[in-house]
């Protein structure tokens, strides 16, 4: 079912509530079907539709050039696996993750993995190719081989005990590591040449 959010009318109960807005349409019925989101009994998927509108906007007004989306996500398989039924939606409070919108409203921060494949989709109808699609481990080190990794070899190499670098490849090591963020951020590139 097609849902949102809305505050309480003049309850005054302070929380949000989702309001049911009725069956699937017929297109997101097929956008999901697409997807192979799994049809099961309580199944909870987001579909930001935000995104998409804002995906097909740059198509309109860019012709050619290149296109870095970059966030927490995945592709359609991994995000829509039949295990993953509660969906993806975190909510944050002082740095404390729950997975409870309803709670305190308006003071947590709200977020959802995106649909990468959507987007390369949506990229592909509007003549845009997928240049790059990585995870942040390997987009940090290809982006760090030439200059930053070998820069901190080389101070190392002056002086083992070289305290900032040291700090500075454990940062490195911190943002690369698979049980961190390496692996769930990832990295959309998109390309379009100007037709002469």
């Amino acid at each position: 079912m097609e849902g949102g959010w809305e505050w309480p009318g003049s309850e005054g109960r302070g929380a949000l509530v989702e309001v049911v807005l009725g069956g699937l349409s017929r297109e997101r019925e097929a956008e999901l079907d697409l997807q192979q989101v799994p049809k099961l009994n309580g199944y909870e998927v987001e579909w930001n539709m935000a995104a998409e509108a804002w995906m097909k906007g740059l198509m309109k007004v860019f012709s050619s050039g290149y296109l870095l989306t970059m966030d927490y996500g995945m592709e359609a398989g991994e995000l829509f696996r039949a295990e993953r039924k509660g969906g993806t939606l975190s909510c944050y409070y002082r740095h404390q993750r729950d997975d409870d919108p309803y709670d305190r409203p308006g003071m947590k921060d709200m977020t959802a993995h995106v649909n990468f494949s959507r987007l390369m989709e949506l990229g592909q109808e509007g003549g845009w190719q997928v240049e790059a699609w990585l995870n942040q481990e390997r987009a940090l080190v290809q982006a760090a081989q030439g200059g930053f990794l070998a820069e901190l070899e080389e101070r190392l190499g002056r002086d083992p005990q070289d305290a900032k670098a040291r700090q500075e490849i454990r940062q490195f090591q911190t943002l690369t590591h698979p049980g961190m963020m390496g692996r769930s951020f990832r990295f959309l590139w998109q390309r379009k040449l100007s037709e002469l």
